[in-house]
């Protein structure tokens, strides 16, 4: 499970990592919040229809708390770790980022990752 360019509230995470944690072979997702308030939201124009927040430009990622990180990793088969700073992101999922980087990235994902087909 790859998620990117959206805060996730930690509790529906930890639900998705619940129903899945048998079948996950990767986590990463980038921009994680545990209380309304601390979406690192930069602005009123990341909000979209839903509740929906997007991750813009000036937004930082909070450090989690490691109660929540240990229960992710109880559920994992691997090891987990938030990301700490957007910018240790590939490029490809920077704001703004160059085809060229965008083709490496899904080249690199589609090479790493065994997906049955020969």
């Amino acid at each position: 499970m790859v998620i990117h360019g959206y805060w996730i509230w930690q509790y529906d995470l930890l639900g998705m990592v619940r129903l899945r944690h048998n079948t996950l072979q990767e986590f990463e997702v980038s921009a994680v919040f545990s209380k309304d308030n601390r979406t690192g939201c930069s602005s009123a124009h990341c909000m979209m229809p839903a509740g929906v927040r997007r991750v813009v430009r000036g937004d930082r990622a909070k450090p989690k708390d490691d109660c929540f990180v240990r229960q992710i990793n109880r559920l994992l088969q691997f090891p987990w770790r938030p990301v700490k700073r957007f910018s240790q992101l590939h490029p490809a999922l920077w704001a703004n980022a160059s085809r060229r980087d965008q083709l490496e990235y899904v080249m690199q994902q589609v090479l790493q990752t065994n997906y049955g087909v020969t």
